[in-house]
């Protein structure tokens, strides 16, 4: 008996000492997490989670609410969703460089984000622009634009008035000009 005695107390004095020689490793606090949402991970098990933790521009954690939020520290912002849903993020690589490039060369790039935005640019231009130069207008997406239209020949008119010549450098040449340019 005082045999099993000490072999017990040399145990647990063994673990007594590797539980203070090496301490509970603490996780790290994330700096964003998201909770309460249906979080689409696209795997390949089509998983769909509640929460997120990013922590230093990486996800560290998908999965439930209650993993998330023991990732919750001072600093961390934390957001909720409210049932909405969360993809990844999505890349659109549809671009024309060359394009972009060349635009910058001949102006900067100004968003425009209605045709009131539109007719005060070109409202500019002809005002700063000689009457021998083309004025271009500069990429329009029409996703981008409040009226979810591009601009017509009567829109432009409206700010070009008999200014000539004047297209839209994104659209086909005769979709997108004045009345007068169009004589």
């Amino acid at each position: 008996m005082k045999q099993v005695f000490q072999c017990c107390s040399l145990v647990a004095l063994l673990a007594l000492a590797l539980a203070s020689s090496s301490p509970a490793q603490q996780v790290e606090p994330a700096d964003f997490v998201l909770l309460g949402g249906k979080v689409f991970s696209l795997d390949a098990k089509n998983t769909i989670a509640q929460a997120v933790a990013i922590r230093g521009g990486k996800i560290v954690m998908v999965g439930g609410d209650d993993q998330a939020k023991a990732l919750v520290g001072p600093k961390t912002e934390v957001y909720q969703a409210a049932g909405r849903t969360v993809i990844p993020g999505l890349n659109e690589t549809h671009v024309h460089p060359t394009g972009a490039a060349s635009g910058e060369i001949n102006q900067p790039f100004t968003q425009l984000h209605s045709i009131g935005e539109i007719q005060e640019w070109v409202r500019k231009q002809v005002a700063a622009t000689s009457a021998d130069k083309w004025i271009r207008l500069p990429r329009v997406d029409v996703t981008r634009i409040k009226e979810r239209r591009m601009p017509t020949a009567a829109d432009l008119d409206a700010a070009a008035g008999e200014r000539p010549p004047f297209s839209c450098g994104s659209m086909p040449i005769g979709r997108c000009r004045c009345s007068i340019a169009r004589r």
